[in-house]
């Protein structure tokens, strides 16, 4: 009988742990990260932001008792309104971190959850990754149900994130996510119309998501 696999809060010992995990198992599997060219590259400064994510105390992971690694995680941090989010100058990213973000704020035009909903705060589910040696758990649904409890526990009003696989898409509309925008990354494209994401297949998207948290 398999051990039901439990989620914590990252303690700030894992933290390295955590970034390797997300380098090894998030990046090399995500869309964006594959389609940018992201995927096999690591920035300090982009690290570093991580780790800040980090130390504000809402990221979680399920730890295997067995191998005592991290096997899935949620990295959460905080947005405020008058913040952005990835608060790194763009001059020290890689041109690969570059578009995504701002690829990311681009689905954000027309729509300000802050105003909507008249708060200076809410939560930001950045990254959602299992190992693939247990996929098929619900470790990622767990993980996002814990989000939503710890927002509603420190009264955060909302959660958004940006799902670019259809089993998050489907995972996050199946917990109540609004989804607020959608767009294939072959359709975004710079100002020549020269396209950003040079390897997007032809059906990759990203969503902007909302859960609104009522507290």
């Amino acid at each position: 009988m398999k051990t039901c696999l439990a989620i914590e809060p990252l303690s700030e010992n894992r933290h390295q742990e955590f970034i390797q995990f997300i380098y090894r198992e998030f990046f090399p599997r995500e869309p964006l990260a594959l389609a940018s060219g992201l995927a096999g590259k690591t920035n300090p400064k982009t690290i570093e932001t991580f780790i800040q994510w980090m130390r504000q105390g809402v990221s979680l992971v399920v730890v295997d008792p067995e191998s005592n690694q991290i096997v899935a995680g949620a990295l959460n941090c905080f947005v405020n309104k008058s913040q952005v989010l990835f608060d790194v100058d763009s001059s020290c990213m890689e041109d690969e971190d570059r578009c995504i973000w701002k690829f990311l704020d681009y689905l954000e035009i027309g729509y300000d959850v802050f105003e909507q909903l008249q708060v200076d705060r809410g939560m930001e589910l950045v990254f959602l990754c299992v190992q693939s040696t247990h996929a098929g758990q619900g470790l990622a649904r767990r993980l996002t149900e814990e989000t939503i409890a710890t927002a509603h526990r420190i009264g955060m009003p909302f959660i958004k994130t940006n799902p670019s696989t259809p089993v998050t898409c489907h995972l996050f509309e199946s917990l109540g996510f609004e989804t607020v925008s959608e767009m294939k990354l072959v359709d975004y494209v710079l100002e020549n119309k020269q396209p950003v994401f040079h390897h997007a297949k032809p059906d990759d998207i990203a969503r902007l998501c909302v859960k609104k948290i009522r507290n």
